[in-house]
């Protein structure tokens, strides 16, 4: 159990803590109240990974307690036990305030790279910066060494980057991605993507430090936002739509498609659509080659309207009114066809109604009484030669 009395923060030597099994909410509660906010969230991911998987031997990790408005930075330890474990805390002796900054890499070779850089210590304050990154923040070096990394950060994106380094220091891991936010000493917030990498220190080997090579992903960030709303209209009026439609790559693979495209073929063909299938394998094998042939027509630029009879998984048949459509890129200085796009509406209905009227005309050309077919409103729309000749009005004069 743990004396909350006791000014642990002072001492300036090892202390532990000790976790026992039947430990309370409350217990757990007032040791995270001596945590700085963001490390009590990486304290309990460390026991998390120890209660998960009993690791006997986890790297140690460092967090901060604060007293009276400053940050103690400890290493903890997990010690296991037969019914517990002990989590031992060192207090560190040099701390990021006391640390003084020394630059790793020359300042003169630093420059020269073309990648903004930061190199921080373990502590996560930053200890030298190069002009890339000077220029890329609006910051002077002078602002910049010795600043607390997450302070150059929005203020949602804290806890995830401080994590995240955390867990590069403790694993000793290289090429770490980040996407985090940061702000301009102007205020203005860009995105980045950042790569974190955990190096030795030649002349010391206990120190760590990390390099963040940092890259400005703001106008990526605006494309994929751009793009994932883009995406969303278009499924909006993709699955609104009574007509199957279909996108496909140039090399005729599948897109995207809409709900009525996946239920057309599950019914009539019986089978279904993937991404990145060819949209020959779904068209019957007597329709593939004039099929194959109207997408190659499409690639050449030409819009293609065409009705054409399809022969169903159970032997029976489905008119489809097709149209192709070729897309283009964006790029406004190069026309370039980047794809197609397919839509097919089921006109069966329609085919039977104008073979059933075909044969009715047939009939009635041929007969001796006068016939007239009305629409639903009562207007004609086709008289046969026994009506003009009995009345004398020709379907124009109706």
């Amino acid at each position: 159990m743990v004396d909350y009395e006791l000014n642990i923060l002072s001492v300036n030597r090892p202390f532990q803590l000790e976790f026992l099994e039947n430990a309370n909410e409350t217990t757990i509660a007032n040791i995270k109240q001596l945590l700085h906010q963001q490390d009590s969230i990486v304290l309990e991911h460390y026991i998390k990974q120890y209660n998960d998987k009993s690791e006997a031997h986890l790297p140690e990790t460092a967090i901060r307690f604060q007293k009276e408005n400053r940050n103690i930075w400890v290493n903890c330890k997990i010690v296991p036990e037969i019914s517990n474990f002990y989590l031992i805390l060192n207090i560190i002796q040099a701390t990021p305030t006391e640390e003084s900054a020394k630059a790793l890499i020359s300042n003169e070779f630093f420059d020269k790279i073309s990648v903004s850089l930061l190199i921080t210590n373990r502590f996560q304050r930053v200890i030298q910066s190069n002009k890339q990154s000077q220029s890329l923040l609006k910051r002077k070096a002078s602002e910049l060494n010795n600043i607390q990394f997450e302070d150059l950060l929005l203020e949602e994106d804290k806890r995830n980057a401080y994590e995240k380094i955390q867990k590069a220091f403790e694993r000793n891991r290289s090429n770490v991605p980040l996407r985090v936010r940061m702000v301009r000493a102007t205020g203005t917030i860009i995105w980045t993507d950042i790569s974190i990498s955990i190096v030795n220190d030649t002349t010391n080997g206990n120190n760590k430090f990390a390099v963040l090579s940092i890259h400005d992903a703001t106008r990526h960030h605006r494309t994929e936002q751009k793009l994932a709303v883009s995406q969303t209209n278009l499924q909006a009026l993709f699955d609104s739509s009574i007509q199957a439609h279909l996108l496909l790559s140039t090399e005729f693979k599948v897109l995207a498609f809409n709900a009525v495209a996946q239920n057309t073929t599950t019914e009539i063909f019986k089978k279904k659509i993937f991404i990145g299938e060819d949209v020959l394998d779904l068209i019957p094998e007597d329709n593939r080659e004039g099929f194959k042939q109207l997408l190659r027509h499409a690639l050449k630029g030409n819009k293609i309207l065409e009705e054409d009879i399809f022969k169903t998984a159970s032997n029976g048949f489905v008119w489809f009114e097709m149209i192709f459509l070729p897309i283009y890129s964006e790029d406004e200085t190069e026309e370039q066809i980047v794809g197609l796009s397919f839509s097919a509406l089921n006109i069966s209905e329609r085919k039977q109604n104008e073979e059933a009227i075909a044969r009715l005309s047939m009939v009635a050309r041929k007969t001796d009484n006068a016939v007239m077919i009305m629409n639903q409103q009562g207007y004609a729309e086709w008289i046969n030669s026994a009506f003009t000749r009995m009345t004398g009005y020709r379907l124009e004069e109706i």
